[in-house]
């Protein structure tokens, strides 16, 4: 706001002065003022955001994960945004390239493939349908829908009549012995719901692995890609954390993330017992995927 007034006294103070000629003011003298005002302002502004950002962040500690070049094993592979870039992808879009080339050339390489949402810029069963035909018939697929997935209601239904969207959310199964939970965090407003709580809570084991679209916690939001969808009352990181065991490891995948140069490749955040992965394609230098096998978790950078 104090810009705009800014920039609108500017003008009519050159305005009125050509108007009644009272200045002789050189236009690039004043085009020289409105960009010296404009730098200031984005300065601020940028230090502000970097200000917040980092005051978010800062109850985070940073992680990392290997990267690697192999697929051996049969590792299990996350795949988040895999539509790509917002700003390549059109109606007609598939996959990203990068990891349609992925899956067509090593999908006999790995056990499993999950989806942390945003598959398709706009969905269609066609679409659906040459997932399932470019993977391989035995793959086994899994899908935590994005909100380009099933936030209109045309995409919920075609969703829904797919192989992917009949199944009832949060999904628990196994990859390598470790639980899987994948959830549907569109449908319950980013929160995690109270049925994936209580299903978490149940399942006897040390080590959990969440995989969803949208990031659990408000603490996270400089590293998403979007706020579409996101509820106002999304709980604080400390709220989320006395939802769980304080003596198990869990693991979020979340898949919206990445999809532009200003965001990390891979984002790797340790609060207490809880790590968190925030991952996306964007059709940039360095996009990479989450592998998980023999019970670690490794970054790929595609080609």
């Amino acid at each position: 706001m104090k810009f705009s007034i800014i920039i609108v006294l500017l003008c009519s103070t050159f305005v009125c002065g050509i108007v009644v000629g009272k200045y002789n003011y050189p236009i690039n003298q004043f085009i020289s003022k409105i960009k010296k005002v404009t730098k200031l302002e984005t300065s601020k502004v940028v230090k502000k955001e970097t200000s917040q950002k980092n005051k978010l962040l800062n109850k985070f500690n940073k992680c990392n994960i290997p990267k690697t070049s192999s697929l051996n094993d049969y590792p299990h592979v996350f795949v988040g945004h895999a539509y790509g870039s917002p700003s390549v992808a059109t109606f007609k879009s598939f996959l990203a390239p990068n990891i349609e080339n992925f899956i067509r050339k090593n999908s006999s390489k790995f056990n499993s493939l999950i989806f942390t949402g945003d598959v398709f810029f706009v969905p269609s069963k066609e679409k659906w349908n040459k997932l399932r035909t470019i993977a391989g018939m035995n793959m086994k697929i899994f899908v935590a829908p994005g909100n380009h997935d099933v936030e209109r209601p045309d995409s919920n239904e075609i969703f829904k009549m797919t192989e992917f969207g009949k199944k009832n959310y949060p999904i628990f199964t196994k990859i390598d012995d470790t639980p899987l939970v994948i959830e549907n965090s569109v449908q319950s407003n980013w929160n995690v719901s109270d049925i994936t709580i209580d299903l978490i809570n149940k399942i006897d084991n040390q080590t959990i692995i969440i995989a969803r679209h949208n990031a659990p916690n408000k603490d996270l939001l400089t590293l998403v890609n979007s706020r579409s969808g996101m509820s106002e009352n999304l709980r604080s990181m400390e709220e989320l954390s006395q939802m769980f065991d304080s003596k198990k490891k869990y693991y979020w995948i979340i898949g919206d993330s990445g999809a532009n140069k200003n965001l990390p490749r891979l984002s790797c955040l340790v609060f207490q017992n809880h790590i968190f992965l925030l991952n996306g394609l964007g059709q940039i230098v360095d996009d990479s995927i989450i592998l998980y096998r023999n019970q670690n978790f490794f970054e790929y950078v595609l080609d």
